[in-house]
């Protein structure tokens, strides 16, 4: 799943003159015999990727560049189900960890998938959440107001999240590209 995931997100960064041109990770397989799915090499870091124009995106710059961050995760989760990012745990802050233990689609009891929500509603949407990756009624409440607005109906539909996950990357993308050329 790696290999589309990355094609998809180079092409559409390249769509906004990126493009990926290296991929830094600081982990996909282990050695030993323990319970992550990096030792059955079902598991990839993503620490950094170095842009076609010579951007760097880096996982740590989430505080500084939401935008592109959630562009990006939004690429990740059109493929996997677990993608723990900076704000999941202060282990997760200077990488992407995702994995196919869990197929794609949202949860609304999934801290890493409600995280990722609200931060989409945040910086895609201009929503006012807080983002602690708990499902309560701000969360439901403006999750409906930006999926009427998309024209989308619930996101326990793949189809729906997918849709979502595209619209989130574009919304964020255009941030960053407004913010980084003005």
């Amino acid at each position: 799943r790696c290999t589309p995931c990355f094609g998809d997100l180079s092409d559409f960064l390249g769509e906004y003159g990126k493009g990926i041109a290296q991929i830094w990770s600081g982990g996909v397989g282990r050695a030993g015999t323990g319970t992550s799915f990096h030792h059955t090499n079902r598991a990839f870091d993503l620490d950094a990727l170095i842009l076609a124009d010579g951007d760097r995106w880096i996982a740590t710059s989430f505080p500084e560049r939401p935008h592109i961050y959630v562009a990006i995760e939004s690429f990740l989760r059109t493929q996997f189900g677990t993608v723990l990012n900076y704000q999941y745990n202060a282990a997760h802050q200077d990488h992407f960890h995702f994995d196919n233990g869990t197929n794609p689609g949202f949860n609304k009891y999934s801290k890493s998938r409600v995280t990722y929500l609200q931060n989409a509603i945040k910086f895609g949407f201009g929503g006012s959440l807080g983002v602690d990756g708990v499902w309560g009624p701000q969360t439901d409440a403006q999750t409906k107001l930006v999926l009427k607005a998309l024209g989308l109906g619930s996101l326990s539909v793949n189809a729906n999240w997918q849709a979502f996950l595209r619209e989130t990357a574009k919304s964020c993308m255009e941030s960053e590209m407004a913010i980084v050329t003005a």
